[in-house]
């Protein structure tokens, strides 16, 4: 089991000096849940679920754990934002409660999961997610999410669709070379395959909550505009049998208006972190 440098130095009342940063794992671990379920937890443990995740895919047979307090702290306030305002409690258990192994959550960096019941004896502190309100500031959260720039991301593309401004990245090596191959497929060259380097700390616009193979009706693809302030005339995007067409076609047309602002946007694609960014931020 691994252990890193601790989180003293960004938070700004000394909590929890064993936290650990990313898919590692120091001293304790922390499971999220709206308060009506404490008292079922305080009587069963901590028992896997199935459910859906927050690319809109299903899960299976999972129970989730932040590495550090401030990473469970932010989930709860990303929870409150679309869950019906539910309270939050936060329970910290140590972590020799998953020394039966665990899987990283490719949706969160600093979350994991595990396919097995935990007893509630592991627990040793139980914290109101509202009683951290001003515990963090934009520079503590800043800081938890500037270790995701060394994860390692990979370009799949060949040597005719190269001189690009924009390219797209993936998490997922796999993935990297279906981009290869779908591009050399439509536009020849040479397969080409590298592990891309993101510079800077580029403004990336989140859409990690969108997948680009979920299906969207009209209805859907107006909030999102709205949403997002981009105005597109999206009917043309449907076949007249089509009541619902992938979120990609969308996002395809509008791609120019997604990064007018930015450097680029994440986005899920078949469950798989991406990123599509300009070509500038990247080695």
């Amino acid at each position: 089991m691994k252990y890193i440098k601790t989180l003293n130095n960004y938070l700004k009342e000394n909590y929890l000096p064993s936290d650990a940063m990313g898919y590692n794992i120091g001293e304790f671990v922390y499971h999220i849940t709206p308060k009506k379920n404490f008292n079922t937890i305080k009587k069963n443990g901590f028992i896997p679920k199935d459910g859906i995740s927050i690319n809109n895919k299903p899960f299976k047979n999972r129970l989730y754990f932040a590495t550090s307090l401030i990473a469970a702290y932010d989930l709860s306030v990303n929870f409150n934002s679309y869950r019906d305002n539910d309270e939050y409690v936060i329970f910290k258990l140590d972590s020799k409660c998953i020394d039966k192994g665990y899987e990283e959550d490719e949706l969160f960096i600093h979350g994991i999961y595990v396919d097995y019941k935990i007893p509630y004896s592991f627990v040793v502190d139980i914290i109101n997610a509202s009683d951290l309100f001003n515990k963090f500031d934009d520079d503590d959260f800043d800081r938890l999410y500037e270790n995701k720039q060394s994860k390692k991301w990979f370009r799949g593309y060949t040597s005719n669709t190269n001189n690009t401004e924009y390219i797209w990245i993936t998490s997922d090596y796999n993935h990297a070379k279906q981009y290869s191959e779908i591009n050399k497929l439509s536009y020849g060259g040479d397969s080409i395959i590298d592990e891309i380097t993101i510079l800077n700390n580029p403004n990336l616009l989140d859409l990690n909550s969108y997948d680009m193979d979920e299906k969207m009706d009209m209805y859907d693809i107006e909030c999102f505009l709205e949403d997002y302030n981009i105005s597109y005339d999206y009917e043309d995007l449907f076949d007249i049998s089509e009541n619902t067409i992938p979120f990609s076609r969308l996002v395809n047309n509008i791609i120019d208006k997604l990064v007018m602002e930015y450097d680029g946007f994440k986005i899920i694609e078949d469950g798989i972190e991406t990123i599509y960014i300009n070509k500038k931020y990247t080695s």
